[in-house]
């Protein structure tokens, strides 16, 4: 069984390839799905894994971004950084998201949640896409939103949040 902390750094790896600001452009649009698919035996099926043969998420965004246009994987993941898209996942693997619905931890996932909210502020893209309705409910549940017993939680996020 493959690493996670090894599926991690490759993850990483494959995404700064294709991250707009390596080519010295701004991010025009942040997409932010939940993780990388588990790797599978045969192959990687990470989006910005070039070899990979499915036509999986990259291939749903350049029905919509392109128009179907582009059929080769390379060709579109160039483009896609060409025009300033870039695509993060909140969690680092597959194995992260499930220890996380598993523990069903506030504080983990909070922890998680920061994570995200500070790279999101250092890529500083123009806007923020999440993808998939579970990815925003991760994101959502951990958000300490008002309430008389989170009051306090509340504030801190909310003063956090809006720090320069």
């Amino acid at each position: 069984m493959r690493n996670v902390n090894s599926s991690s750094d490759e993850y990483r790896s494959l995404r700064e390839r294709y991250n707009p600001i390596e080519k010295g452009r701004k991010i025009r649009v942040l997409f932010i799905a939940e993780s990388p698919p588990k790797p599978s035996k045969s192959e990687q099926p990470y989006f910005y894994n070039k070899n990979s043969k499915r036509k999986g998420l990259w291939w749903h965004l350049s029905q919509v971004l392109y128009d179907g246009e582009m059929n080769k994987k390379e060709e579109f993941l160039e483009r896609f950084q060409e025009d300033g898209y870039f695509l993060i996942d909140i969690f680092s693997t597959k194995q992260e998201l499930d220890d996380i619905l598993k523990k069903k931890s506030y504080t983990e996932a909070t922890r998680i949640s920061q994570r995200l909210f500070n790279t999101i502020q250092r890529l500083e893209p123009g806007r923020v896409v999440l993808l998939g309705k579970r990815a925003a409910k991760l994101i959502a549940g951990c958000l300490p939103f008002g309430s008389e017993t989170n009051v306090e939680r509340f504030r801190n996020f909310v003063k956090a949040s809006i720090k320069d």
